[in-house]
């Protein structure tokens, strides 16, 4: 009996273990190759990264300088009339000094808001060497109590001297009640300024009695009811009192109906 017999090509069997050891050896240069590839390239990164540092620290003082240049110049924007340029130079120069990033801007508007006469001030950078000022000067309307002046926004501010204001008219009240007697001193002013006449003075008591002084008189007015008061006054002094405006010395509008005048002579009549 035949059996079939297997040959065994040991030629066969080594070409192809051969082949795969190739392969193998072909795959581990490949993996050395791209681990130098990576290696190469992380130290081509660090080396740029170090060069960039060591430039940027080699660099810095220089930039430094370039970017945060000395101020050299304060521009002052606004419409003065009482505010003098002198005083903002004055206390602009200390800070010509510092450079465009560490000016104390805080402080040079705190400096500049102090002078009596600004109302506001709006401080900005302009690069590379130079700060805008915008200052608002206040407007005076009317002088406060004895040395002080009302805004025509109703804020209060003392100036070094009144000089040339004795004309404005005078307004006194209470601290606290500035934009109350100033909206009081409008509507009267108002009021009687068909009759040709002005208020030169007003007053406001602490418990709210109103007094005012025309161009020729005084007429107490009281705490109630005083724009109705004021429109009785003008109609009385329409009809009545105007051609003796001369000789009167107050008019007293406190009644609920009428009015008392007293005159330059002493005489007291109800009308």
């Amino acid at each position: 009996m035949m059996y079939p017999v297997r040959l065994r090509d040991n030629n066969g069997i080594n070409r192809k273990q051969a082949k795969r050891r190739g392969a193998s050896k072909k795959k581990r240069v490949q993996k050395k190759s791209i681990k130098w590839s990576r290696l190469l390239a992380n130290f081509l990164k660090l080396s740029l990264v170090a060069c960039f540092i060591g430039l940027s620290i080699w660099y810095w003082p220089k930039l430094t300088d370039y970017f945060n240049q000395p101020v050299k110049r304060v521009q002052v924007e606004g419409q003065f009339a009482a505010l003098k340029k002198v005083q903002v130079r004055q206390l602009v120069e200390p800070y010509l000094s510092s450079r465009f990033f560490n000016i104390d801007l805080t402080g040079l508007q705190a400096d500049l808001e102090k002078v009596p006469w600004v109302e506001s001030v709006a401080l900005r950078r302009v690069w590379p060497d130079q700060i805008k000022a915008k200052i608002v000067e206040h407007i005076a309307v009317a002088r406060w109590n004895d040395d002080e002046l009302l805004s025509n926004k109703g804020s209060r501010f003392k100036p070094e001297k009144l000089t040339g204001l004795k004309g404005l008219p005078k307004l006194t009240g209470p601290t606290g009640t500035e934009q109350q007697v100033m909206a009081q001193y409008h509507k009267i002013a108002q009021l009687i300024r068909p009759l040709g006449m002005s208020v030169n003075e007003l007053s406001v008591s602490s418990r709210g009695a109103l007094v005012f002084v025309t161009n020729n008189f005084q007429v107490l007015v009281g705490r109630d009811d005083v724009i109705k008061k004021i429109q009785r006054f003008v109609k009385v002094y329409k009809t009545q009192l105007a051609i003796k405006k001369e000789s009167i010395k107050s008019v007293d509008v406190r009644y609920s109906s009428g009015v008392a005048v007293t005159w330059k002579t002493s005489e007291i009549s109800s009308e």
